[in-house]
């Protein structure tokens, strides 16, 4: 072979190895995946409501699924994305709520996926047990609320809201978790952030 048809050769498989990377990238975009039509295994959901019939794994379709006992809910409106794992690659954050029908509360499961080979899989939960013990750890003989909100993705932490102490209508704290990602799951990073709500 002489040495034009290798430089040829050389720039013909530079171009498709461009290509490649190019179109892995945007097949890799979390963002181009409906959450509001997908196949969950919600550990935290499914166990807290075995005994109402939840299943393990939960197909949801146009962002519900519903028993005549239990549902399972996720809004486009709530999801986030952002790097929680120092790699420069936007994470999916969805928040999945789940609950008896007809109930006022509901519970929920925080769900992070990212890419791990050809298609997005969970990295890591955070639930209202969890946030419920961590909360505790720093405010012993108090109550954390179940209603919880995924509020941001900051400088690579997951920032939690909720509510705490107080009677059930109006909530005597505002509250704020921070969590980080350290290879294996999320870690409560610093004590819950409490701020006093106005009482009427």
């Amino acid at each position: 072979m002489n040495p034009l048809t290798k430089r040829i050769y050389l720039e013909a498989g530079i171009v498709l190895c461009l290509l490649a990377m190019t179109a892995s990238a945007q097949t890799r975009d979390i963002r181009k995946i409906d959450f509001t039509n997908f196949i969950y295994q919600p550990a935290y959901c499914s166990r807290m409501f075995a005994k109402d019939g939840m299943p393990r794994s939960v197909a949801v379709k146009g962002g519900e699924f519903k028993t005549e006992q239990v549902y399972l809910d996720v809004s486009k409106d709530d999801l986030l994305y952002g790097d929680l794992t120092g790699d420069g690659v936007e994470k999916a954050i969805v928040p999945v709520t789940c609950g008896n029908i007809g109930a006022n509360d509901y519970l929920t499961e925080v769900m992070v996926f990212g890419w791990i080979g050809a298609k997005p899989s969970l990295l890591g939960t955070l639930d209202n047990g969890r946030l419920e013990r961590d909360y505790a750890r720093y405010h012993p003989k108090t109550i954390l609320w179940p209603l919880l909100k995924v509020a941001a993705v900051e400088d690579r932490t997951l920032v939690i809201k909720g509510a705490a102490d107080g009677p059930h209508c109006c909530p005597r704290y505002d509250v704020a978790f921070r969590y980080r990602w350290n290879g294996r799951g999320f870690v409560l990073i610093g004590r819950p952030a409490r701020t006093l709500r106005p009482q009427t």
